[in-house]
């Protein structure tokens, strides 16, 4: 179950599997109740099919993303109507079946049709060196894959077929459209079986499968269990057990890699979706449209519970030991956006904050999760919010956000030597080295106090199940090794206040004066603490600390082990607690650089204001870049130092500029704004940039446009 569509600008149609009057629910990991339930869904159209296939076959090519369920797929359509009527070609199983057993492959009358069939631009000796990796060309040409894929269908005689692997690039769609010539299927139908999925869920079946090293069979932590789970005291984490009979309990442990999802593969898969939009405008080859996914507020209404995928939530009964499994309906955010309730959640929550607080401006900061929406996505989102709240959804950049955290941290820092500033936040961790306010060097770690919280499941009993030594142990094997030497650091996020109200030994700050900085703890001050909060002081004891937010605390302990290991590893002396956020960045300086547009001919004296007051806090104005007009009050005003420029290089560099600038500022006095004014206005809209009129517009529809008013 998902939250809404899945590829970014496709809309796969919803079709609903329930049967008017079936009350009974089926068990879908049982063979002989599978069957039964297909029948009781499906029945006639599977008795269709099946007298079709006495007679007939048909060609189908599976389409869709890696990992994407067409194994599944494609077992369960041998499970209904046998393996003596359907059959299907793994693409890639195949190359590598062959060049893992060329030498006998290559006796065989499979062989000698592969390479009678051949047709290519380059020899099939030359093909047959690329498939064994001994050509200074690596890409295997499509025309040899095709010559192997015709032989296996040849081999396999009249049956249905299921092709999985093809096509994989652009060129090969038009190759696969001639599949129906090939090994007798002349005369048969041929169309193209297309699944849509969300590539968060691909993300999630990777992070969280696990195999066993006997059988290869797979599971899921999360997703799919077996009914051997044990709790691991070790590692704090939960682990599989085989429950194939032949495997006698062998754990099942994660491949390599898989904890990264699919960052790896995300180019493959940004592929695979752009072969099934380009398939989908192909005319004349039919489609089978698969949406293994439904927004999370209709699922009900489609399907029964029971056929929509559980999330399962693992814990430890502290009495009885036994590992206790609970299910839940598992939702994730699509590739278009974020949940429905999510965005709903969000919307209430600001829009209350703006009606507590009457005749107060209200900005907003969007960061992590919003940056990674699509540009679809975010223009989407953007307008809904303005619509619902009246107030412009800000996604700033990393880098935007970067300067507000160092500007909050160090803006009255003085020391001379290297600082290291540690911001830990739920998924990731970025550290950055600071010289005399200039950035030496920035790393960023996937893992973050949501990662500590997941992988150690009991990290929040009364008192922590799992050892501080244990969680630095992992974290610190992360880090990345650092050029630069720091002794000092800044560690963010609320920790001031919580190292007061948990009673870590702090001292006066004497490195330098700032009323937001007034204490400093020794490596020495913090691993202590740390370790009496993991085994000495329960979790109530610590969200009593906190009354108006005790879930807060509920990050502590991790938090607290990941910069341990950061100062561990890094070898810092002295830690600053800090309780400065992005905000107070925002505070102190809201802007790194902007644009300002407006009528130069009416106006310019109320934009040359303007741009004086942003210069004085440091702002650095990108256009208009001069203050002394050469021909004022003339219909197009060129500065001095523009002498030769013309009106169109001019207004590119405007434009330019807005490319490169945190926002566009429309100084517009009485809410005027001319022609020039509306072009920079659209162009700063569609690139999705801040824009903020001086005062509110007189024209109708740009205040119906995403936007702030007001400085």
């Amino acid at each position: 179950m998902y939250n809404s569509s899945g590829m970014k600008g496709l809309e796969f149609p919803i079709v609903s599997t329930k049967v008017r009057g079936l009350k009974r629910k089926f068990d879908l990991s049982d063979l002989k109740d599978r069957k039964v339930y297909f029948n009781a869904k499906a029945g006639d159209e599977i008795k269709k099919i099946k007298k079709y296939l006495t007679k007939n076959t048909f060609m189908a090519f599976f389409m869709g993303k890696k990992n994407a369920g067409k194994g599944t797929y494609s077992g369960l359509l041998r499970e209904i109507f046998g393996t003596e009527k359907i059959a299907t070609v793994g693409v890639g199983d195949l190359v590598r079946e062959v060049h893992s057993s060329w030498k006998e492959y290559s006796k065989t009358k499979e062989y000698e049709y592969a390479k009678k069939n051949y047709r290519g631009f380059i020899s099939w000796d030359e093909a047959v060196e690329r498939l064994h990796g001994r050509s200074t060309s690596s890409l295997l040409p499509t025309e040899f894959i095709l010559a192997i894929v015709k032989a296996r269908l040849e081999k396999i005689g009249r049956k249905a077929i299921f092709v999985d692997g093809l096509p994989r690039e652009m060129d090969q769609i038009s190759y696969s459209l001639y599949f129906r010539d090939l090994a007798n299927f002349r005369d048969d139908p041929d169309f193209f079986l297309m699944i849509d999925i969300p590539m968060s869920v691909i993300d999630e079946r990777l992070k969280y499968r696990v195999v066993c090293p006997k059988c290869k069979a797979s599971r899921n932590i999360k997703l799919l269990v077996t009914k051997d789970a044990r709790f691991n005291t070790e590692t704090g984490k939960f682990d599989l057990y085989c429950d194939n009979p032949d495997c006698k309990g062998t754990k099942m442990l994660p491949k390599e890699g898989d904890d990264l999802g699919i960052d790896p593969i995300r180019p493959r898969l940004e592929k695979d979706e752009e072969l099934i939009k380009k398939a989908l405008t192909l005319h004349g080859m039919p489609k089978v449209l698969l949406r293994n996914h439904v927004p999370a507020l209709e699922a009900l209404k489609y399907y029964d519970d029971y056929e929509l995928t559980p999330e399962y939530v693992l814990t430890q009964d502290k009495k009885s030991d036994k590992v206790l499994v609970e299910e839940k309906p598992w939702t994730v955010p699509d590739d278009n956006g974020i949940s429905l309730d999510s965005k709903n959640k969000l919307f209430g929550f600001v829009k209350g904050v703006k009606d507590k607080n009457p005749g107060v401006r209200v900005k907003t900061f969007a960061t992590a999760i919003f940056r990674k929406l699509s540009k679809s996505a975010k223009k989407k989102l953007v307008d809904e919010f303005f619509e619902a709240t009246g107030l412009f959804f800000n996604i700033i950049s990393q880098e935007l956000e970067n300067f507000y955290l160092e500007t909050a941290l160090t803006s009255k820092c003085n020391i001379s030597e290297p600082v290291l500033l540690i911001n830990i936040g739920g998924g990731s961790t970025e550290l950055v080295v600071l010289k005399d306010k200039k950035v030496l060097e920035r790393k960023n770690i996937d893992l973050g106090v949501g990662t500590i919280n997941t992988n150690y499941a009991n990290i929040n009993e009364t008192l922590s199940g799992t050892s501080l030594e244990t969680i630095i142990s992992e974290v610190e094997s992360k880090l990345p090794e650092l050029e630069n030497k720091p002794k000092i650091a800044f560690y963010s996020g609320g920790e001031l206040r919580y190292m007061q109200l948990a009673g870590y030994p702090l001292k006066q700050n004497t490195l330098f004066a700032d009323k937001d900085h007034p204490n400093v703890i020794t490596f020495d001050g913090l691993s202590s603490k740390n370790a009496e909060i993991y085994k000495s002081i329960e979790l109530k004891t610590l969200e009593s600390l906190m009354p108006e937010n005790p879930k807060w605390m509920h990050g502590a302990r991790g938090c607290s082990a990941i910069a341990q290991a950061i100062c561990k590893k890094y070898e810092i002396e002295t830690i600053i607690p800090s309780n400065s956020n992005l905000i107070d960045g925002v505070i102190r300086q809201e802007y790194r650089s902007v644009v300002l547009s407006g009528s130069f001919r009416k106006h310019l004296e109320f934009i040359l204001k303007i741009r004086t007051e942003l210069v004085s806090n440091n702002v650095l104005v990108l256009s208009p870049r001069f203050t002394e007009p050469k021909n004022p009050g003339e219909t197009f005003v060129v500065f001095s130092g523009e002498e030769g420029q013309s009106p169109l290089s001019l207004e590119r560099h405007h434009l330019d500029s807005i490319d490169n600038a945190d926002a566009l500022i429309v100084c517009d006095p009485e809410g005027y704004v001319g022609a020039s004014a509306l072009i920079e206005i659209g162009y700063a809209n569609e690139l999705g940039k801040r824009i903020i009129f001086a005062q509110k517009p007189e024209e109708f529809m740009l205040n119906t446009l995403p936007a702030e008013v007001g400085l």
